[in-house]
């Protein structure tokens, strides 16, 4: 990406501060729940009411409810322009302190503490990508997706 994107990352953090962990805007705008500042990460443990609960603070719980799937396949749009960066579709994240590396699922603390590692290893967790935008996948797709993970038991 180029130079003058993640500037503007930079400065929209910079602007945005502390306001989307603001309990006014947690509370109404469901987006900002998902919003995971790597600049921000105390603010973010802080004050962002979804995110953290799953991810930073698991519990046994979350973790035995997760590995009782039969099968989770995660689906990544090549060029997401909605999530970002795109490989939080996998699970990654920016690394702490950081716009510009990510950090594969596999290295974040949350991949066993959820029960990724554990679906990965029984082999009940799949990646697929699609080439194209957010949601911007063929309907052949969909329908081979519905067919392999839905109806043949898998």
């Amino acid at each position: 990406m180029s130079a003058i994107f993640w500037e503007l990352c930079d400065l929209l953090d910079y602007l945005l501060g502390d306001f989307v962990y603001t309990p006014a805007i947690q509370s109404s705008v469901a987006q900002s729940n998902f919003f995971r500042s790597p600049l921000m990460i105390h603010q973010y443990l802080k004050g962002c009411s979804f995110l953290p609960d799953i991810l930073d603070h698991s519990t046994e719980l979350y973790k035995s409810r997760f590995v009782t799937l039969k099968h989770l396949a995660l689906v990544m749009a090549e060029r997401d322009t909605m999530i970002f960066p795109k490989e939080t579709a996998y699970f990654g994240a920016f690394a702490d302190g950081s716009w510009r590396r990510v950090i594969p699922a596999a290295h974040q603390p949350w991949y066993e503490s959820i029960g990724l590692k554990e679906l990965e290893e029984s082999g009940r967790l799949t990646a697929l990508s699609t080439p194209g935008d957010h949601l911007r996948f063929s309907q052949r797709d969909l329908n081979e997706w519905i067919d392999r993970f839905f109806l043949s038991g898998q």
